[in-house]
């Protein structure tokens, strides 16, 4: 997850801040990421983030601990507008990174 901070309001079913903190504890990328920076090797990484997306700083961080990763901020939010307007350039990179595993 690429919360910086997590409750219960950030998602739209009602979960408890407890619940949401065991999600982030068991899919926390960016901890992982702060732990360990050579974790993700030479793993190819597309960060592509809207300007108004709740996940934005969490993003930006990330990205400064991957050198690797390519990292795109643009107009938006984090919505399937946004995702649709993006979806060739994303699914182009990692085609391409797929290509590339041998």
């Amino acid at each position: 997850m690429l919360w910086l901070k997590m409750d219960g309001a950030h998602w739209g079913w009602g979960a408890t801040a407890q619940r949401c903190q065991g999600v982030i504890a068991r899919n926390d990328v960016l901890g992982a990421a702060r732990a360990n920076p050579g974790l993700y090797g030479r793993a190819r990484i597309w960060i592509d983030v809207g300007r108004d997306d709740p996940f934005r700083s969490a993003d930006t961080e990330l990205s400064r601990r991957l050198p690797q990763a390519r990292f795109h901020l643009r107009a938006g939010g984090h919505d399937i507008s946004y995702l649709n307007a993006h979806m060739t350039q994303i699914l182009g990179f990692y085609a391409d990174a797929l290509a590339r595993c041998r």
